[in-house]
């Protein structure tokens, strides 16, 4: 999880000014002279002592440039990320869209963090649909497949995209389809919000017409009308075609008037089985 430094001005302005090129060019002039003066008429002690002397000059003069360079390096990401800061501390202040997706999406992140199941399968090939699908799809999969655990996953890398540039990435939305009350998806949205952070009407609708929210929509199948649910989502998006939605059920229900692609979550392999099967013991056991 990303977090701002707690004072990046302090540690860029109190770090050691690095040598300059002329004293580097010195040092360098100076270990040269002593293999001049070595190899001249002086005793062999002497021309080794003088000899070791330039070398060990010379190889300090490399090893300080070489730490200057990672000194400067590392000066410059915190530069760059101090700028990125002011600027997003800027726009919060004038953009009250900008202030509500920085502090709702921090909440969000910290409690996917706290609520993260202690069964957790790492699937890669399934880490890019939303890049794949912009728009957003339907997830398919059977009971236990990892649909709700992978729409997490999804909304956790949105909210880092959001905290890395608040006012492009779009804010991501989870609504539990059991949670789901009276009223449309507009409604069932900003209640969800509001679990989080509150959110004007304004701020809501901006965000919206925008294409500036990514609604996620998990168990379409735990919904007791789902062609009723269904037909809601799809009215929700005709009238909001920019907003990328992701809507998760098992195969058996009747998708197709969402007109949204549809990946299916591939069954779990034997490899996989087994390490859920250890992991479920080891909570057991506990």
């Amino acid at each position: 999880m990303s977090s701002p430094d707690s004072s990046p001005t302090q540690s860029v302005a109190d770090s050691p000014t690095p040598p300059s090129l002329i004293l580097y060019g010195v040092l360098v002039i100076a270990s040269v002279g002593l293999i001049a003066i070595a190899f001249g008429p002086v005793s062999q002690d002497w021309s080794g002592i003088l000899q070791n002397l330039a070398t060990e000059i010379f190889g300090a003069v490399l090893i300080l440039i070489l730490v200057e360079r990672r000194l400067r390096a590392s000066e410059i990401s915190q530069l760059r990320g101090l700028t990125r800061r002011t600027h997003h501390t800027l726009l919060s202040i004038i953009r009250p869209d900008i202030r509500f997706a920085l502090a709702y999406t921090r909440i969000v992140e910290q409690h996917l963090e706290s609520v993260t199941s202690a069964v957790y399968l790492v699937r890669p090939r399934l880490g890019g649909l939303l890049d794949e699908h912009p728009n957003g799809f339907i997830l398919l999969s059977p009971p236990g497949g990892g649909k709700s655990t992978l729409v997490r996953q999804i909304v956790a890398r949105q909210a880092n995209l959001v905290i890395d540039a608040p006012a492009e990435a779009a804010v991501p939305v989870l609504v539990q389809m059991y949670h789901w009350m009276e009223g449309g998806p507009i409604e069932n949205l900003k209640r969800a919000i509001r679990q989080y952070y509150p959110i004007s009407e304004r701020t809501f609708r901006k965000l919206l017409k925008r294409g500036r929210l990514l609604c996620v929509f998990d168990g379409l199948d735990e919904f007791a009308d789902q062609n009723h649910a269904a037909r809601e989502l799809e009215h929700f998006r005709l009238a909001y075609p920019y907003v990328p939605m992701i809507v998760t059920t098992r195969p058996y229900v009747t998708t197709h008037q969402l007109n949204l692609p549809t990946v299916e979550i591939p069954p779990l392999s034997n490899e996989e089985a087994r390490a859920l099967r250890e992991i479920l013991s080891e909570l057991e056991s506990k």
